[in-house]
């Protein structure tokens, strides 16, 4: 009897545990190790036998698991403890969509609440090419001396650790003078 899937997962994303035992035809969750009545997970958690929900709070939280075979009998409970990881809340960018005349800077600050966020900018939409040049901390600044007059799009987003808020899409304009 086992349980696969990740215990440790940012908040906002989804738990999935599922739990494998030959012979079985169910799975009973319980959030104490008692399994009484008024700690058996609904189907707001369970799903077919696996422990499925959003995580909307952060923290470190135990779950029990038994698997029932066709004859009725249950297994000895499995304890699962999955980590729930906080990510920045709340993100913003300035000057998206902003016009700045050729030859000037244009600058751009990101933010975002929680504690010890890392600010990130990236040429493409996938995030898989990091913006170096003119970043410092949340804040990117684009000398446009040498940029043709037109629109240019990049991507910024921010992170906890490894919880990352989704990408954005920062657009800008560089005008000829």
């Amino acid at each position: 009897f086992n349980v696969a899937g990740s215990t440790s997962i940012c908040n906002g994303d989804f738990v999935n545990i599922v739990p494998s035992a030959l012979n079985t035809n169910s799975y009973i969750w319980s959030s104490n190790s008692n399994f009484d009545s008024s700690s058996i997970l609904t189907n707001e958690y369970v799903q077919n036998g696996v422990l499925h929900y959003q995580a909307n709070t952060t923290g470190t939280f135990t779950y029990y698991v038994k698997a029932k075979n066709n004859n009725g009998c249950e297994s000895n409970p499995l304890t699962v403890v999955i980590g729930v990881k906080d990510r920045p809340k709340d993100y913003s960018i300035t000057n998206n969509n902003g016009s700045v005349c050729k030859g000037q800077n244009i600058q751009f600050v990101a933010g975002a609440n929680g504690s010890n966020i890392q600010y990130k900018f990236w040429q493409n939409a996938a995030g898989t090419i990091p913006i170096t040049t003119g970043v410092n901390a949340n804040l990117y600044t684009i000398n446009t001396t040498n940029i043709d007059p037109g629109t240019y799009t990049f991507w910024a987003n921010s992170a906890i650790n490894t919880c990352e808020t989704v990408l954005v899409k920062v657009t800008y304009n560089v005008l000829a003078q």
